[in-house]
């Protein structure tokens, strides 16, 4: 019953969250928006089709307004407005917390609907100015989750330099919806936020977190595996265990070799059990771990044929996110139809956010990613935004077309 229940959900928030067309055809409504636009009585009504889903209708009725001389006077009218007539949005005007306020009363903020996207892209272009009043909302109880969710990515990507006050966030959180977004806030914020990384997965007991903490310094280059490397002496088997895991998403020969030790030890029987269906995986010898005696040898394991190979091999989530991490660390171009096919049928968010981030590292990366802004999902819309933005596209330029 639960699951069903689950699955009806799932279906009614991947709905559009208003249809205007109102059983019309695109061409029945546009021949609608210009009768109305002869209409001066009906500026709202060419409003309310502001919302469209479909950027033609969206486009006539920017255009009929236009005709009226009509000035929006929310920042959610004006982003749309403006991106619907292809011109830069005038939305850094308004506070963050009128940008929120005033999207939130024409649509829903959670990371799975429809206008996501372009929130999360308005909110990132206000810079730097923008994320003092980012951090008071992140914190404010009386906010709803998913505004304080789209809050910290926002923090992320914009930069945040003083990443000691996600960490802080962090240990004031008991939501795990919450504690999530701040580590991948965190990622998004780039190396300078690896130590407070490092302390977080340190301290953290809750297996998820951990998984998430680990795969983020993953992401972050050589300096992160490093840290990996020490946590794999921590007294707390936990810390020890997820650092591993982290050593292996890296795909770095170095960090790999240094998992070899753990063959002869008697503690850590977990992480020896999964380095070795990792193992098998990409076809090593699970035996010996030959192919980690060495950064040579394990350089070997991080080739894209091996991983695809794995990946298409495993129905074990936690292989699956280690896999997908090795691959944001290698690209390799026989890798979009595998992630493709991910990110279209994965029911699982996490593994979804980890496919769009492995995406966003291979070549042509951003004409898929620019295609997954189109898909109907919402879901893959907002991770594909996500990721976009990560690398510094201009994806407001794209949503103004989908």
């Amino acid at each position: 019953m639960l699951k069903s229940f689950r699955k009806l959900v799932k279906q009614f928030q991947s709905l559009p969250e208003r249809d205007f067309r109102h059983g019309r055809t695109e061409g029945q409504t546009l021949e609608y928006i210009a009768s109305l636009g002869r209409d001066a009585g009906s500026i709202q009504e060419l409003r309310r089709h502001l919302y469209a889903h479909d950027p033609e209708i969206r486009r006539a009725a920017a255009q009929a307004l236009q005709a009226h001389k009509w000035s929006p006077q929310s920042a959610a009218d004006t982003q749309v407005f403006m991106m619907s007539l292809g011109s830069e949005s005038l939305v850094e005007t308004f506070s963050v917390t009128r940008y929120l306020t005033d999207w939130e009363t024409e649509t829903s903020l959670a990371p799975g609907a429809y206008w996501t996207p372009v929130v999360l892209t308005g909110l990132a272009r206000k810079g730097a100015q923008a994320k003092p009043d980012l951090h008071k909302i992140s914190a404010d109880t009386g906010r709803s989750l998913n505004t304080r969710r789209l809050a910290l990515w926002a923090i992320g990507l914009i930069g945040e330099h003083d990443v000691w006050r996600l960490y802080s966030l962090f240990e004031q959180q008991n939501i795990h919806q919450l504690q999530q977004a701040v580590i991948q806030a965190l990622y998004f914020s780039g190396p300078d936020a690896i130590p407070a990384v490092v302390s977080m997965l340190s301290e953290e007991k809750d297996q998820e977190l951990a998984l998430e903490l680990a795969l983020s310094l993953s992401r972050m280059g050589t300096e992160a595996v490093s840290e990996l490397g020490e946590l794999m002496h921590n007294e707390q088997r936990m810390v020890r265990e997820y650092a591993g895991f982290g050593l292996l998403a890296s795909a770095d020969p170095i960090g790999l070799s240094w998992l070899f030790s753990l063959k002869t030890s008697d503690r850590d029987g977990r992480l020896k059990a999964v380095i070795t269906e990792w193992m098998i995986g990409l076809q090593a010898d699970a035996s010996t771990w030959k192919e980690l005696s060495s950064p040579e040898a394990a350089s070997a394991l991080c080739s894209p044929a091996r991983i695809l190979q794995g990946l298409t091999r495993t129905d074990n989530e936690l292989l699956t996110s280690l896999y997908l991490s090795m691959l944001g660390r290698i690209p390799g171009g026989d890798a979009l139809p595998v992630l493709r096919e991910i990110i279209t049928t994965t029911g699982s968010e996490d593994i979804l956010f980890q496919a769009c981030l492995s995406l966003s590292a291979q070549p042509e990366a951003e004409t898929e990613l620019q295609h997954m802004l189109k898909k109907g999902n919402p879901l893959i819309r907002t991770y594909a935004c996500l990721a976009l933005l990560k690398t510094g596209f201009p994806v407001m330029q794209v949503l103004a077309k989908t």
